[in-house]
């Protein structure tokens, strides 16, 4: 039997309990592209794409700082993306070894590989520089390829638009599994 999609609703939950929904139109999908929901997700890629996101937090933070107070842009990119570990680490309060496992054994490099801490860093940092520097397509990335290559079985449907929603717009937001946005 075939499905026929007869709605779409928006539903925002507040701290207080209350609830409100809203219909979308079933053609517009603008709405529910502004934020990436963890609890569609795998946990391997929402904690990969939590990191990146801090990851690019950061990195705009020492442009910007780099800009306004006129010197070069150089700073310890694997300090960057220990600390931003740690940050996804505290956010989902898990232990920090889980998140690192998660964006090196669980992701595949182009040998087919699992991914090391180093080359991670490389790769954040090439995609980083993608995103401000070069406004290259996101898409031709090492980071994106990886990804695409480690796409679990569950919820693989989610993942790739997860994805795909977070290399068109890297400091897109993300709804938490307590509800928060980050």
């Amino acid at each position: 039997m075939e499905k026929t999609l007869c709605g779409r609703y928006l539903v925002n939950v507040y701290s207080d309990g209350s609830i409100e929904t809203s219909r979308l139109p079933i053609e517009d999908n603008k709405e529910l592209e502004k934020y990436i929901n963890v609890n569609d997700l795998s946990d391997s890629i929402s904690q990969v794409l939590l990191t990146m996101k801090y990851y690019m937090l950061i990195y705009k933070e020492h442009i910007d700082e780099a800009e306004e107070n006129g010197y070069d842009f150089d700073i310890d990119y694997d300090d960057m993306v220990r600390s931003s570990l740690k940050k996804i680490a505290d956010l989902l309060e898990v232990n920090l070894m889980t998140v690192t496992s998660k964006v090196t054994k669980n992701l595949i490099n182009e040998n087919l590989e699992t991914l090391t801490l180093p080359e991670f860093y490389k790769i954040a940092n090439s995609f980083a520089c993608a995103y401000y520097h070069d406004h290259s397509d996101l898409k031709k990335t090492e980071f994106y390829n990886c990804l695409m290559r480690s796409l679990p079985k569950r919820n693989q449907t989610n993942n790739i638009k997860a994805i795909e929603l977070f290399t068109k717009n890297p400091t897109i937001s993300f709804l938490l599994k307590n509800n928060k946005t980050f």
